[in-house]
């Protein structure tokens, strides 16, 4: 992998590196973005919580994820299955197969409107990465999400610090790197600004995955020192790396997907041991984060939060929990859809309106479903293979 190859991605980075072990060549950041798709995935009930400081090595975690068949599941709509095939790939490298993975979290709760889920991974005696998962299939984790854009900080971001805090001060003198993709990268993100300091000064570097910036207008909460630890990486078409505010250092990569599917890890091109940068957004990548932030700074608190409360009461139609569920019940969501008065619709469909007048954020949502369709016919050629 001397010479760029446009298809160049994750697992030619895996074929490349995965016969050298942590100490023959040091952590990098694709080896973080490989640990936030690890915890993408369900390991409750393999990997234990905060009461076991021992773990259990990648190599045996995969095993008992495959006695049970968690390979054969689907993680969610629109989480990509590639993350089980790497999962397995990875458990059989040296150099993650002896990794351990530990101090499992998972917290879902509709009640308090809380999602996240965390796995530490343990390197070697020194060196320990906390990898933050993105935002699951469940409807409430959405529901989180789209709070940010009116309440700071929300359930999750309040427990991810509280994470980070519980798992260095069972380590101390330890290196951490603390790590996340997608909303995950915005627990890693907040995590690093809140956690206790005296745990801070063990945080070599924190690293987000296309995660979201922090919606807080409290300048004061932006430390200096702790901002210099931080670096958000995007691609040049973002969508969701590019929400709220960003005060730390940001890298822009390839992708080659189009639109939100640039979101996608598994897109992201890489040479040698390290992503392909570019200068910055594209041209329709900066334009839509320019509309995206006009549109919500426009939209006054109240109008926020209706159009937040509002669209999780659409996503739940007919009792759905989750995108698979909401994806069959389909008719359902457009029957909720018209059940809302006059008022609760407006809340809903005027900032979605605003948005789509952009002709780059038109494209975008072109691009996406046009991804969508072509992943729908590969896994149906995979089933028929």
């Amino acid at each position: 992998m001397d010479e760029l190859n446009e298809k160049a991605n994750v697992f030619d980075y895996l074929n490349w590196r995965g016969d050298l072990s942590f100490s023959q060549d040091k952590i990098n950041k694709i080896d973080l973005a490989i640990f936030t798709q690890i915890a993408i995935t369900n390991l409750k009930g393999i990997v234990n919580g905060m009461d076991d400081d021992e773990g259990l090595s990648i190599y045996d975690a995969y095993e008992a994820f495959k006695k049970e068949k968690r390979n054969k599941e689907k993680i969610g709509l629109i989480i990509p299955s590639t993350i089980i095939r790497m999962f397995s790939k990875v458990h059989k490298l040296n150099r993650f197969k002896n990794v351990k993975a530990m101090y499992y979290l998972e917290d879902i709760d509709i009640e308090k409107e809380i999602q996240i889920s965390a796995t530490t991974f343990k390197i070697n005696d020194n060196e320990y990465v906390i990898a933050f998962s993105g935002t699951d299939d469940t409807i409430i984790g959405w529901k989180e999400n789209f709070n940010m854009m009116y309440k700071f900080p929300v359930p999750a971001q309040i427990e991810a610090a509280n994470y980070v805090d519980g798992v260095i001060e069972k380590h101390k003198g330890a290196k951490f790197y603390i790590t996340g993709h997608s909303k995950g990268g915005n627990m890693a993100l907040y995590s690093t600004y809140a956690c206790n300091i005296n745990n801070f000064k063990q945080v070599e570097y924190s690293i987000s995955f296309d995660g979201q910036g922090l919606s807080t207008k409290n300048e004061d909460f932006f430390d200096e020192d702790r901002t210099k630890k931080i670096t958000s990486i995007v691609p040049t078409s973002s969508v969701v790396g590019v929400l709220f505010d960003h005060k730390e250092k940001i890298q822009y990569i390839k992708s080659n997907q189009n639109g939100a599917y640039q979101h996608d890890v598994f897109s992201w091109m890489i040479k040698g041991n390290d992503f392909v940068y570019e200068k910055g957004l594209t041209k329709e990548g900066q334009a839509v984060k320019d509309k995206t932030r006009e549109v919500m700074e426009n939209m006054t608190e109240l109008e926020k939060e209706k159009f937040a409360n509002n669209l999780y009461t659409l996503l739940c139609a007919g009792d759905s929990k989750d995108l698979i569920s909401l994806d069959k019940n389909k008719l359902k969501l457009w029957e909720a859809y018209f059940k809302m008065n006059k008022e609760e619709r407006k809340y809903l469909s005027e900032p979605i309106r605003l948005l789509l007048k952009d002709k780059n954020i038109r494209l975008t949502v072109f691009n996406t479903f046009k991804g969508m369709i072509n992943d729908n016919k590969k896994n149906k050629k995979n089933k028929k293979e």
